[in-house]
């Protein structure tokens, strides 16, 4: 199983181009979309981005972002965006939100945020953090998105789809 993880498009074209790339470049089973979907990026273009979630048919779980309203943005996109879900995956916990709300998860969780347009992957006493960063609108050096696969996980430039991180099971 292959996931793409993603976070705060923001209704952003470029960052919808980012994630067609994404999408092609990485074949994943299943997008994983952490929050801020729809609104807030200046060449926002909500439209598409709908079209590109929802033309992915092999399986998306979203969560809903502090710029989504999950009602209406989950209507138009077609999925649910609760406030945090979770599965598991290779004997891990995934918990799936757009903010973190503590700082230390037990052993065997793997926590997914967005939020803060930063990517981190690190692992600290058998849990692993990730934030993918933005696809859209960076706050650090580059557009970005992670991949969770089998292996491990990995951060990736969104521009060219080179690794910029990678941590193994």
């Amino acid at each position: 199983m292959k996931y793409l993880i993603v976070s705060d498009i923001h209704g952003s074209l470029a960052g919808c181009e980012r994630l067609k790339n994404a999408l092609f470049r990485e074949n994943p089973d299943c997008l994983l979309l952490l929050g801020d979907l729809l609104h807030g990026g200046y060449d926002g273009d909500e439209n598409a981005v709908i079209r590109v979630i929802s033309s992915f048919k092999k399986g998306v779980l979203a969560v809903a972002g502090n710029c989504d309203d999950s009602y209406s943005d989950g209507l138009a996109l077609g999925i649910e965006l609760p406030g945090e879900r979770s599965f598991s995956f290779r004997g891990f916990e995934v918990r799936m939100q757009h903010r973190p709300y503590c700082l230390r998860y037990p052993a065997k969780t793997i926590l997914l945020n967005g939020h803060t347009h930063r990517k981190i992957l690190y692992g600290d006493s058998g849990a692993i953090y990730c934030n993918p960063g933005s696809i859209s609108l960076p706050r650090d050096d580059c557009a970005s998105y992670a991949v969770m696969d089998e292996e491990g996980m990995a951060l990736l430039n969104a521009d060219n789809g080179l690794i910029l991180e990678r941590l193994l099971f």
